[in-house]
């Protein structure tokens, strides 16, 4: 079941991304079906120790939401509540994060993004994704896109999924 997931989202990007070649190229994020300062929220089809896939425990999982000036930021963990995300903002300095521009229905989003180093230690890395925005808004495809960060891929096997590409929603109040 994992593997046809995958396989769907594989084809997806490249669907999207076919599409997205044939759209009008905008400098700005005037007109972009992007939702502003609001969360999306990985759509995470694994199961918990419990047997409950996460998408059914977490609202937000490993959520990350669009300023209106270009800003980026991303949450590492996964929550219910978004008045809790809203307040993280203001007070955290370990939230990756960065810039981001649009230009049609395609995203780019460069900063710094955490990573296992040895030892076990966080490190931020610089590390830019590409996303494309699908169904009016409601979700992105997005995946990591080179130059990798130079990090140890053992360490970080989490990013597998990156590379081929995952489905954020928009969750909405």
């Amino acid at each position: 079941m994992r593997t046809l997931f995958c396989i769907i989202v594989i084809t997806l990007f490249f669907v999207a991304g076919d599409i997205n070649a044939q759209s009008k190229v905008k400098s700005d994020c005037s007109g972009t079906l992007l939702k502003f300062n609001a969360f999306y929220s990985f759509y995470d089809t694994t199961k918990d120790n419990d047997g409950i896939p996460y998408f059914n425990r977490y609202k937000y999982i490993t959520p990350f939401l669009f300023g209106k000036n270009g800003e980026f930021y991303q949450f590492p963990f996964s929550t219910n509540d978004s008045k809790y995300l809203s307040e993280k903002i203001k007070t955290s300095n370990t939230l990756d994060s960065g810039k981001y521009t649009v230009r049609g229905n395609e995203v780019i989003i460069e900063g710094y993004f955490t990573f296992y180093g040895w030892g076990m230690r966080l490190k931020k890395y610089k590390a830019i994704y590409q996303g494309t925005i699908i169904d009016e808004g409601k979700g992105i495809l997005i995946k990591i896109i080179p130059p990798y960060p130079k990090i140890n891929m053992r360490l970080n096997n989490y990013l597998k999924p990156d590379i081929a590409g995952k489905i954020y929603l928009l969750k909405e109040d």
